[in-house]
């Protein structure tokens, strides 16, 4: 019983794999009876989609992106703008909601973000600008609500390209913001990322993606984050 017990346990870490456990003898000495019954027709690319998962289950479980991800209403509205943006990448970095969802969604935020500049350019916002503003993402908000969880299951999940898609967005926009990456530079990768993200969403036009396209996929994302560092440090 407690060596049943520590394999639990060791499982719920993440610390093994389970061909690791599938090794493992019994209470009896015996060989795990489900070794010789593997299922030798799963697509590689299934099998990929469930190790991304589990590299990620523990983390999504135990970290930021539960918290992030709650549709949380602060009072002010610098604080809620802002929130609403981590929200929308942290649902997409999980999976919770797909890539074309998230486009959407940030799209709308951005608008409301310019919105907001606009209205603060005088030094005050008024209260009408206010209520405006916060139905708008109070709008938002419900509509991310409605479709959360509804997001890429098995198969079609790219959870861990996903996650790298977002930093390499959010990398273009503080080096265009920083001064380290030119208009032109930061332009010519945002429309190199968007190419990225449509073959990846031309690819799970059937739901799924097979072992040879998901390593296409991080081929194209590894070189546009080499592009990124070039133009970076030039």
């Amino acid at each position: 019983m407690k060596i049943k017990t520590t394999i639990y346990l060791i499982i719920s870490l993440g610390i093994t794999t389970s061909s690791a456990i599938a090794q493992k003898p019994n209470k009896k000495g015996k060989a795990n009876p489900h070794k010789h019954h593997r299922n030798n027709n799963v697509d590689p690319g299934e099998k990929s989609a469930a190790a991304e998962e589990r590299m990620l289950d523990h983390k999504d479980d135990h970290g930021l992106f539960p918290q992030a991800g709650k549709d949380i209403r602060p009072k002010g509205i610098n604080e809620y703008n802002q929130h609403t943006y981590k929200r929308i990448t942290a649902l997409l970095k999980a999976g919770k909601i797909t890539e074309g969802q998230g486009t959407v969604f940030k799209n709308q935020q951005t608008i409301i973000t310019k919105e907001l500049t606009a209205a603060k350019q005088d030094g005050t916002i008024t209260a009408d600008e206010l209520k405006s503003l916060r139905s708008q993402l109070d709008k938002l908000n419900d509509n991310i609500t409605t479709v959360a969880g509804t997001g890429e299951e098995g198969s079609e999940r790219t959870p861990l390209l996903n996650r790298q898609q977002h930093r390499l967005e959010e990398s273009i926009q503080s080096g265009e913001k920083s001064g380290r990456l030119s208009t032109l530079e930061a332009s010519s990768l945002r429309r190199k990322l968007a190419k990225l993200n449509s073959l990846e969403d031309k690819l799970k036009t059937d739901k799924e993606i097979t072992q040879k396209e998901r390593e296409k996929l991080f081929e194209e994302a590894n070189e546009l984050r080499r592009e990124f560092k070039k133009a970076l440090f030039d």
